[in-house]
């Protein structure tokens, strides 16, 4: 099993995924380099995990993000004639429509046939979040208008690239609230 997870932030999904996991999967944490390593080298100390792990890590610079690393690995993977990388994908990311936006985009691609990709935080806006919200943090507006500060991007993403996608179904997981989450799968 090959998986990303797109934003592992401190890795409390990130810890009880890998202890599912056997030493023959391989599990990519795609967030800001000093997070990754951090989680990494963590979880090695770990006797519960015994996958293999790779940091996908990018700089803290505003237009760097996690899209750049799949846009590598999207040409890697097709210098080397390969169709799909990952069986499971799970985008928490930016919350943004230009990252996340692009990223889905390359993500789909990156996915193998009856792979899975889980799009969290359907409904996160930064006017919801106390820590992004312009009033408490003005920085926000300098990168947002106010209707993308209130709109729910991850939303808008799985609405513009995913929902009318003959490639793709939407699944849904009897007995685990799908609510905040939506769940596709590659035919």
């Amino acid at each position: 099993i090959i998986i990303a997870e797109i934003g592992t932030d401190i890795g409390a999904t990130t810890v009880e995924v890998c202890k599912q996991l056997d030493a023959n999967d391989v599990y990519y944490c795609f967030d800001y380099e000093d997070k990754v390593h951090t989680l990494i080298s963590d979880l090695k100390l770990l006797p519960e995990v015994s996958c293999q792990l790779v940091a996908k890590g990018n700089s803290h610079k505003t237009l760097n993000s996690y899209s750049w690393s799949l846009c590598k690995m999207l040409f890697e993977m097709r210098n080397n004639n390969s169709k799909g990388i990952f069986d499971l994908v799970y985008l928490d990311g930016s919350h943004s429509f230009i990252h996340d936006g692009l990223s889905c985009c390359i993500l789909k691609e990156l996915l193998k046939d009856k792979g899975i990709i889980i799009f969290d935080d359907m409904y996160w806006s930064y006017e919801n979040r106390p820590t992004c919200n312009p009033k408490v943090s003005p920085g926000t507006s300098n990168l947002f208008t106010e209707e993308q500060i209130k709109d729910c991007q991850v939303k808008r993403v799985v609405e513009a690239f995913m929902i009318d996608d003959k490639r793709f179904k939407q699944i849904y997981i009897k007995g685990i609230s799908n609510n905040d989450r939506a769940i596709f799968q590659k035919d």
